[in-house]
């Protein structure tokens, strides 16, 4: 269906595909979103089971997860870490 109005066109688009894991796995890594490699799968399975793939409400959980990690301090390297580090040639 294709609306006219006076030197004005528009056409509806489509509704969008629901969003796949694949799509929220590109997204964080595009993004340089990180999540613990153990839990990643099971966060992004969460989201999309709370969004049911839908591309707003999909939107709206990664930037609660990206606002929840700014939030969160940093984890401080350990003595080891810090040393490894120091003699890094």
């Amino acid at each position: 269906m294709i609306l006219q109005l006076p030197r004005t066109n528009f056409k509806p688009l489509d509704e969008m595909e629901r969003v796949g894991k694949q799509d929220l796995y590109e997204f964080i890594q595009t993004h340089n979103i990180r999540l613990p490699r153990d839990r990643r799968d099971a966060i992004l399975q969460d989201i999309l089971e709370r969004t049911n793939g839908d591309y707003i409400l999909t939107i709206g959980e990664l930037r609660r997860l990206v606002n929840r990690a700014l939030d969160s301090p940093e984890p401080k390297p350990s003595m080891e870490a810090e040393l490894d580090d120091e003699f890094d040639y």
